[in-house]
């Protein structure tokens, strides 16, 4: 008996191994998550600030109102005490560019020296006294000069005039015209003539021109240490004294000078 053989089994494939359904719900990490996402997505993830960091600062006015005040010090006092600044809020100048007396041509002029002056009595003389007095004579000369050229120039031009129409009178085509032209510029002449005499432009201008001279060298022998003030270098206080004493005797001298053009004129009028 013949001794039967069994086929043998066909082999299974084997299934392939398949992910539970619990692992497709498994926590994916917060990288994976972002990319998984998008890139829009994650961008925006990063632009936010959480929540909690947002509240844990608060703003610098509330934190300022949040600080007590000193004990014994009410709230008012303690803001008025602090008043709150502009961050664009220039710093006011200090030091001698601050001083307005600087802005004196005279005292721009001698801004090297009056630097290495120290602070005092002497300092604050010459620029609030003598340079505002340097530049008031320097104005006034100015003034009085102009004044005093065009005032003479004009009469010179109406009295030069006056003949010169005289003669145009008996000219047909002129007429009665020229009389009264000649007559307005005699006039004119004599009321310029006037002024000059009350006003005394060309006295003045000498006057204040003058005074302005004595202060410049006056200014200029203190600082160099020369003629009234060559022997006090070791007395500070005869040189302040000296100082005060030359230049106010400069300004009186031109006050007498003003009061002796006045009593000149009033004996005038006497006679």
């Amino acid at each position: 008996m013949e001794q039967e053989t069994q086929a043998p089994l066909p082999v299974q494939d084997a299934e392939p191994l398949t992910t539970a359904p619990e692992a497709e719900d498994a926590i994916v990490p917060d990288d994976a998550a972002g990319l998984e996402n998008g890139s829009g997505q994650t961008a925006a993830a990063e632009g936010e600030a959480p929540s909690g960091e947002a509240e844990a600062k608060p703003d610098s006015a509330a934190a300022s109102a949040l600080v007590p005040p000193e004990p014994g010090e009410t709230p008012d006092a303690a803001d008025a005490a602090a008043p709150a600044q502009s961050p664009n809020a220039e710093a006011a100048p200090e030091g001698p560019d601050a001083d307005k007396r600087y802005q004196n041509k005279y005292a721009a002029q001698y801004r090297a020296e009056l630097d290495l002056m120290p602070e005092g009595m002497e300092k604050n003389y010459l620029l609030d006294r003598v340079f505002p007095q340097m530049k008031y004579y320097s104005d006034s000369s100015r003034v009085c000069k102009k004044m005093y050229h065009r005032l003479t120039i004009l009469c010179l031009i109406f009295n030069g005039l006056v003949p010169f129409l005289i003669l145009l009178e008996d000219v047909a085509y002129v007429g009665p015209f020229m009389k009264y032209l000649v007559a307005a510029l005699s006039s004119a002449a004599g009321i310029l003539t006037a002024v000059l005499a009350l006003k005394k432009h060309r006295e003045l201008w000498v006057q204040y021109r003058l005074c302005l001279e004595q202060l410049k060298r006056t200014v200029n022998m203190y600082f160099m240490n020369a003629g009234e003030f060559a022997n006090l270098t070791d007395d500070p206080e005869k040189r302040k004294q000296a100082l005060f004493t030359v230049c106010e005797n400069i300004s009186i001298g031109e006050h007498n000078q003003w009061a002796a053009l006045e009593q000149k004129d009033d004996k005038k009028e006497d006679k």
